[in-house]
């Protein structure tokens, strides 16, 4: 992992995007402080990448056609 800082970023941003398949993941800094990370698209997952395992009851309807629910609410 490579780190940069700001004002250098902004002059050798071609070069760092070139570097990106190399050295991986490029930290900009201001200061000593991490601000920014330069990464490949190719690693941010999407949320089409993440399934559920279990969604349960989740996904469950909370009543069915069958419930009485008014007769519930007046405990008939």
């Amino acid at each position: 992992m490579k780190a940069v800082r700001l004002i250098d970023a902004g002059s050798q941003l071609n070069e760092l995007v070139e570097l990106l398949p190399s050295s991986g993941d490029v930290v900009i800094t201001r200061g000593d402080q991490p601000v920014a990370r330069l990464t490949t698209a190719d690693k941010q997952p999407t949320l089409r990448d993440f399934k559920p395992s279990s969604v349960g009851t989740l996904l469950r309807p909370l009543f069915s056609a069958d419930d009485d629910l008014l007769a519930e609410m007046l405990d008939r």
